[in-house]
């Protein structure tokens, strides 16, 4: 097996508790338990909660931006220009033999330093921009504009990449059919490192969890609505959100909304306080329609053997009654019917949930993906 000098370059604080950033890093460790030497370059912080040993390439500081959170800011394209000037470096620095890219202002960086050294680009696309841009945004018509700049970055970022990667076939023919070349882009999953399952005593009470940001795309008012059905079904059910980040304006919504009071937000925990919280709940939720992402947390949630309850827009590697319930988009009642059944079915959840964490072993293991990625490698490398 051939070694290689990956430079893997996103444009974002690293590490932190974030889908993207979680699964760079378990995919660097992977990468690097196989010999090859992987170099991060990315934003001047990261999660102060959070550590990495792996060798970590910084754009120059910029004190005012410490935002953990995604989404467009406009002193992003400062940032992006440093992150261009130190992926440079790296790739001068150390011999890299492929810049692998994540997401869309590292490929921009990525295409210039290519210009400058010739190194190929493997661009990884683990979202489609012309779909979730928009969700950052409520005014009509700023969201209708954001959604013709996501296209065009669609039309733009993938088919320029060496090779394109997708986290979903979702993404890949979306991907295509936005001007990527066919026979230049596969379908790689994602991946988890093993997670403990059961062991921790459960909560007294029968709890549903989500795990993850509270970004617009993730439908968390969905989740309210039909928690309002089960809190009525089910006598003493709470309901647990749980997230790295800042929960103060999410509380705002609740009061407003006058929510039922077994609502609890548990925000700025790092990734293993939030993983206590998993294990000691029944039910894992996931409300979020779009297609076009894989939610890390379903992940999370499979490899600690949780009962899931999903939508059928993003619920990747789940199979109604097989290993999770699944609700189509916008069945608010059949969402809230699969909370109410698998906390009030202890067997049920429990027989799912080991389906699930099966799945998780069998599907999404780095064993699995790290010689696809490998074999990208040695493909752009080669120049085939």
């Amino acid at each position: 097996m051939r070694s290689y000098r990956i430079a893997m370059v996103m444009g974002c604080p690293f590490p932190a508790a974030q889908g993207t950033q979680v699964l760079v890093e378990q995919m660097s460790r992977a990468l690097t338990s196989r010999g090859h030497d992987v170099h991060i370059v990315a934003y001047h912080y990261g999660d102060p909660n959070r550590s990495s040993d792996l060798p970590i390439h910084r754009t120059s500081n910029f004190p005012s931006y410490r935002r953990i959170r995604s989404g467009p800011d406009w002193r992003k394209p400062i940032l992006d220009w440093s992150l261009t000037r130190t992926l440079l470096r790296v790739v001068k620095d150390h011999d890299i033999d492929v810049i692998h890219a994540h997401n869309y202002e590292a490929p921009l960086a990525a295409y210039v330093v290519r210009r400058k050294t010739g190194i190929p680009v493997i661009y990884h696309a683990h979202n489609m921009l012309g779909e979730e841009l928009p969700t950052y945004f409520r005014t009509p018509w700023v969201r209708s504009g954001m959604r013709s700049l996501g296209h065009a970055l669609d039309s733009y970022v993938p088919p320029r990449g060496n090779l394109c990667l997708a986290l979903t076939s979702g993404i890949r023919d979306a991907m295509i059919l936005r001007g990527a070349c066919q026979e230049k882009t596969l379908c790689v999953p994602p991946a988890i490192e093993s997670l403990p399952g059961n062991g921790h005593q459960p909560f007294p009470v029968p709890t549903a969890i989500y795990q993850g940001n509270l970004d617009g795309y993730q439908n968390l008012e969905f989740l309210l609505d039909a928690w309002k059905l089960v809190a009525a079904a089910v006598p003493k059910s709470r309901l647990v959100i749980v997230t790295h980040g800042d929960g103060s304006s999410f509380r705002g919504r609740l009061r407003r909304r006058r929510m039922p009071s077994r609502i609890d937000i548990m925000d700025r925990l790092t990734f293993s306080h939030s993983l206590e919280f998993l294990l000691r709940s029944q039910v894992a939720v996931n409300p979020r329609f779009g297609w076009w992402g894989f939610p890390i947390k379903l992940l999370n949630y499979m490899e600690t053997g949780r009962a899931i309850v999903s939508c059928r827009g993003s619920a990747q590697g789940l199979r109604h009654l097989e290993n999770a319930w699944i609700a189509d988009n916008g069945d608010l009642e059949h969402f809230a019917e699969g909370i109410i059944e698998l906390l009030s079915n202890p067997g049920l959840a429990l027989q799912l949930g080991a389906a699930a964490r099966n799945t998780a072993e069998d599907e999404f293991s780095w064993s699995q993906m790290v010689p696809r990625m490998e074999e990208a490698y040695e493909r752009v490398i080669d120049g085939v």
